[in-house]
């Protein structure tokens, strides 16, 4: 599990991915900070097509997505990126992962 939970979110939509339909959110507070939901609204978009055009399979119980970090690169990876935190239907965590910005 992270080191920075998440506590609450705003549903942005679904997508479909490998023929499966997939919630996708915003945090708006993890245990290291808050974000205000006009903010998490105004990067829906971009997290939203940086997810449907990632193409790398989801382990199949993936029923949510929901954007931890912003766009951002990291030492660790320098490419502009969105962290995603994937969630079985129980909330449960299944893995986080970095989601490419899409021109």
């Amino acid at each position: 599990m992270s080191s920075n939970k998440i506590i609450s979110s705003k549903a942005i939509g679904n997508v479909t991915l490998g023929g499966k339909q997939v919630a996708l959110a915003i945090a708006t507070h993890t245990q290291n900070w808050k974000r205000p939901e006009n903010v998490a609204l105004t990067q829906a978009p971009g997290f939203k097509k940086a997810v449907e055009k990632s193409g790398t399979p989801l382990p199949s119980a993936t029923a949510k997505i929901t954007q931890r970090e912003s766009q951002h690169p990291s030492p660790a990876d320098t490419k502009d990126h969105y962290t995603g935190v994937l969630e079985d239907a129980n909330n449960k965590h299944l893995e986080s992962r970095h989601f490419y910005k899409q021109e």
